[in-house]
């Protein structure tokens, strides 16, 4: 059954196929870390915030 390229479905496949392989080889050749991992935990402190209705009333006097 051909496609619109005119390849037949199972050299599709096989085309697929390989191209799978070849991103399992590539993501195997990404070098993993050695040693101690260094994390950093970061505090963050929460952001103040606007008083319900104070935003609303000053563009009323605005408009």
């Amino acid at each position: 059954m051909p496609i619109s390229a005119g390849l037949a479905l199972n050299s599709i496949f096989y085309i697929l196929a390989a191209v799978g392989i070849l991103g399992v080889l590539l993501t195997l050749l990404v070098p993993s870390a050695r040693g101690p991992r260094e994390l950093h935990s970061t505090f963050i402190e929460p952001s103040l915030r606007a008083e319900p209705g104070k935003l609303a009333s000053s563009a009323v006097e605005k408009g």
